[in-house]
């Protein structure tokens, strides 16, 4: 991963990543929130605290998303951006 990425980089990667894969992802995961790196997602949690806990945990430099999953487009940002700002 290129160092010099941006925390809101990474989150605006990590969720048009996130909205391509939505329509697969519903029927197994719908409801948890997932953690994503890189364009890939990581694992699933029933919280968005557990993810982001996990997420940090994981990954010291902080540039993860948190995304959940669900139709409703207008949270998914909330969550993205809630950690990216939580992070800062």
């Amino acid at each position: 991963m290129n160092a010099t990425r941006t925390k809101q980089e990474e989150v605006d990667r990590n969720f048009d990543f996130f909205q391509k894969q939505l329509p697969q992802l519903l029927p197994e995961h719908r409801g948890k929130f997932a953690l994503i790196r890189d364009c890939k997602i990581t694992s699933y949690y029933d919280t968005a605290q557990d993810a982001y806990t996990a997420g940090n945990q994981l990954f010291a430099d902080g540039l993860f998303s948190i995304q959940r999953v669900t139709e409703e487009i207008g949270d998914l940002g909330f969550y993205s951006h809630a950690v990216h700002l939580g992070s800062a």
